[in-house]
């Protein structure tokens, strides 16, 4: 946009810099809040065509996404999947995975710090 509207370089070259710098951190990030999605979703199709093989195809899904958003930019994901897989072994009689997992949800948005992580858990 600066460019655009012909700004000096001066103002220009800065910002140029600062997103080179951060550029491939942010394509990875990116790349793997995209993967971790993708996952979650095909976790959610094996669920709808509910039998043992399809949650444990689900619940290796929704364990890899997990993975892929345990960053400080995606903590929102980590937590909604860790509260998915406590979902899914509920549902499969593991209760006390379910629950496991359920309190590593609600410790993880205490201890990121941030308030409106902790109300995505009250819904």
């Amino acid at each position: 946009m600066l460019i655009q509207h012909g700004m000096e370089d001066d103002t220009i070259e800065p910002i140029e810099k600062f997103i080179t710098e951060i550029e491939d951190y942010a394509s990875k990030t990116g790349k793997q809040h995209n993967a971790a999605h993708n996952l979650v979703e095909r976790g959610v199709l094996y669920i709808k065509n509910p039998s043992s093989k399809n949650f444990l195809k689900a619940l290796d899904c929704f364990d890899k996404a997990k993975n892929l958003w345990y960053l400080s930019e995606t903590k929102e994901g980590f937590i909604l999947a860790l509260i998915n897989i406590a979902q899914l072994y509920s549902v499969l009689g593991l209760n006390f995975a379910a629950k496991y997992y359920g309190l590593c949800g609600v410790w993880a948005s205490i201890h990121f710090g941030d308030q409106a992580t902790r109300l995505h858990l009250k819904e």
